[in-house]
């Protein structure tokens, strides 16, 4: 009777041993993909239900950082330069304070660029070069203002932007000096 029950027990145990060995040794065709699915997410992240051409831009490159330098060296828009460019408030730029934070301890600046030079040949040589003369003709013409922009959406009729007067601040500084 006992060795009855024994074999009886042993027998169970075996099928039960045999049907889990079963499952690890020959899983289902559906366990096979999520388990090759589940790896390659994890060890290669990627996703397999992406298509062929999203799986190959995986490699961002140095795209994320130019974009965060492109961020850092924004300069002023052309029509906060027409506001610097306003008598008082060019004064108060081209006769600033000692500041040895800034370059040249912010006594070479051009107001048309929005830049600070380190010395006065250093400034000479911003205003012979072609990124200083390509601003000076974009601020020839009159900044974009609210009135233009309402009158671009319908709310009155085109008016043609003026051509604005802007010479180089070299030539300002000498007329001060000689007067």
């Amino acid at each position: 009777m006992i060795k009855q029950e024994f074999i009886k027990t042993k027998s169970v145990i075996d099928k039960s041993i045999q049907e889990r060995t079963r499952i690890v040794i020959f899983p289902s065709l559906q366990e096979v993909q999520f388990t090759i699915h589940v790896l390659f997410v994890l060890i290669y992240s990627i996703d397999l239900r992406m298509g062929r051409y999203a799986r190959k831009k995986q490699h961002k490159g140095d795209k994320p950082l130019k974009e965060k330098y492109r961020t850092r060296r924004k300069t002023k828009d052309l029509d906060e330069i027409h506001e610097d460019m306003k008598p008082t408030k060019s004064e108060k730029l081209l006769n600033q304070e000692v500041d040895y934070d800034r370059p040249g301890a912010g006594q070479f600046y051009c107001i048309h660029c929005a830049k600070y030079c380190i010395n006065e040949q250093a400034l000479k040589e911003h205003f012979r070069g072609k990124p200083h003369k390509r601003r000076i003709k974009a601020l020839q013409v009159e900044p974009y203002t609210q009135e233009e922009a309402d009158r671009a959406a319908g709310m009155g009729s085109y008016v043609a932007p003026k051509p604005v007067k802007v010479q180089t601040q070299s030539d300002n500084k000498m007329e001060d000096d000689l007067g």
